[in-house]
């Protein structure tokens, strides 16, 4: 299909689609990368491109049989919280809350007392700034 492994996870491909298994077996011109992460038998997948996620679509549906589920909303133990912006941008917000949850109840932590100098916050670090890419770095 075109895709490469990422070489910092085993779990991660990107890459424009090829194919010549697809009924339309053009690939699309906009040539914008696709991103797929899969487990076992589990797989997510995003593009800046419509038109490539949809041609991803047609192009394994060829190759195999797979059920195409709609946007995500759970993925190992990450819940995905979608906002489509008047802009036209889309936004989506990851939590893993309910995966915790499940885990503090499973370990009968859920009802004790929090201690808050407990975090795996280190002081001094962001937490929520998105660096820009690395022009070296390939992901």
């Amino acid at each position: 299909m075109g895709l490469q492994l990422s070489p910092h996870d085993s779990c991660l491909y990107q890459g424009i689609v090829t194919s010549s298994t697809a009924t339309n077996s053009t690939p699309p011109s906009h040539l914008k990368p696709i991103h797929v992460g899969l487990y076992v038998d589990d797989f997510v997948f995003y593009s800046e491109s419509t038109n490539e996620e949809q041609f991803f679509h047609q192009t394994l549906s060829s190759q195999c049989n797979v059920e195409f589920m709609g946007p995500v909303n759970h993925f190992l133990g990450t819940a995905f919280t979608w906002q489509h912006h008047k802009s036209g941008n889309l936004s989506v917000l990851l939590s893993q809350t309910e995966i915790y949850r499940v885990h503090s109840t499973s370990f009968v932590m859920d009802n004790t007392n929090p201690i808050p100098q407990m975090t795996p916050y280190c002081s001094g670090f962001p937490i929520d700034a998105i660096l820009p890419p690395n022009p070296g770095n390939p992901d």
